[in-house]
């Protein structure tokens, strides 16, 4: 199964299935030391708040699909984190004060969450990156979570399957994204783009808490 799970510094939520909720209660303050220290060499105040809800929310998802606590993260030279001790696979990303966490029990996976990317900065970016790339979305099977998280507990409740998400530039960027985390790859090799989307599956999907979301969830085939 691939599980994943969205969570907001936000007010904002997405309307959840109270039928399959869990609701886990530990110090969701104590992270593990590598990743502390990961996140407090962060400068950027926001990404340093979005990657502690991103860590924070796949620890509360490890041990609320799998029974997994204190798990040891590990990052190889790209800066995909992985689990030293499992044979969960993971993926992590935020965007503008929204995260999205993916866990497999059924091989590697990518994912990216993207914030909508406005037309004049898409206008900029279409010529430098991946012009010819086709979009793909093949649909594996993904379930989608809601991450609720206050001091001592998180809710993790299920949600609708978010509708597919249209043709549009923000789509296109976070298909690659999630191809290159995929496969571990820095983002900067665009040209392998097509003959990695040949060995994957990926669900693209629209989503809206503040602002307008596109995710992308990337499988091995």
């Amino acid at each position: 199964m691939i599980y994943t799970v969205i969570a907001t510094l936000s007010e904002n939520r997405i309307e959840t299935k109270s039928r399959d909720c869990r609701i886990i209660r530990q110090p969701l303050s104590l992270l593990p030391a590598e990743i502390s220290k990961y996140i407090e060499n962060t400068k950027n105040l926001s990404v340093k708040a979005e990657r502690s809800l991103a860590y924070t929310t796949l620890l509360c998802a490890l041990r609320g699909f799998y029974s997994i606590d204190g798990a040891h993260i590990e990052r190889n030279e790209y800066g995909k984190p992985y689990l030293a001790d499992s044979d969960i696979h993971i993926s992590l990303s935020h965007s503008d004060g929204s995260v999205a966490v993916c866990l497999s029990d059924e091989g590697e996976v990518g994912i990216d969450i993207q914030a909508e990317i406005d037309e004049s900065r898409a206008e900029r970016l279409k010529n430098r990156f991946f012009t010819d790339l086709a979009v793909k979305n093949d649909n594996p099977n993904v379930e989608y979570y809601f991450c609720k998280i206050s001091d001592d507990e998180a809710i993790i409740e299920s949600i609708d399957r978010p509708k597919t998400a249209d043709g549009s530039f923000t789509a296109k960027w976070a298909y690659a994204e999630a191809l290159m985390k995929l496969h571990g790859r820095g983002f900067s090799d665009v040209t392998a783009l097509p003959a990695l989307a040949k060995n994957a599956r990926v669900d693209i999907v629209d989503i809206t808490l503040d602002k307008k979301y596109v995710i992308a969830v990337s499988a091995e085939k």
